[in-house]
């Protein structure tokens, strides 16, 4: 399905479109006017205007990405097959990152140098060094997990099947 990306300068009062793409895109991410999403055949655009502009960037993967999350322009994109993606340098270079799993990665959350990802059949991965390694986690459910936040010392996710999960670090 195409992907239309719109815009909301007013608390969301009126809206603009900014792009209309052939793209299948699944998540946006960014701060200010620097905004990346990613999407079907392992797409990932990329505007420093605002969205009036939208450059295509190189993954190196034609899996689907379901998810992007960034601090500055260190970034990480994930999808399916246990595909995550990490750049250091606002997507000029992406690469591979080992996720020790081919199940569906879906959502994606941090802060400082843990990260979270949630996927298909209750996978949890958690990294201390930003992504550099990955540790498998026991969520107690085969259920989607498909939303992360993290709020101080608390992480929530929250899945398919009413599924609510919290954890105190």
């Amino acid at each position: 399905m195409p992907a239309a990306i719109v815009h909301s300068g007013d608390g969301g009062k009126t809206w603009d479109q900014r792009a209309s793409r052939g793209d299948d895109l699944s998540s946006i991410f960014g701060e200010g006017r620097e905004l990346w999403a990613v999407g079907g055949g392992g797409r990932i655009v990329h505007t420093t205007d605002g969205g009036k502009t939208w450059e295509k960037q190189q993954s190196g993967t034609s899996q689907t990405l379901e998810s992007i999350f960034g601090m500055g322009r260190e970034l990480w994109a994930i999808g399916d097959k246990g595909t995550i993606l990490h750049t250091a340098d606002g997507g000029r270079h992406w690469e591979p990152q080992v996720s020790g799993t081919d199940q569906g990665l879906v959502s994606i959350a941090g802060t400082g140098a843990e990260l979270w990802i949630g996927g298909w059949d209750g996978v949890i991965l958690h990294s201390v060094n930003r992504g550099k390694s990955w540790e498998h986690q026991n969520s107690g459910t085969e259920d989607i997990l498909y939303s992360i936040f993290t709020n101080g010392p608390d992480v929530w996710i929250l899945g398919s099947n009413k599924t609510l999960l919290r954890s105190v670090r």
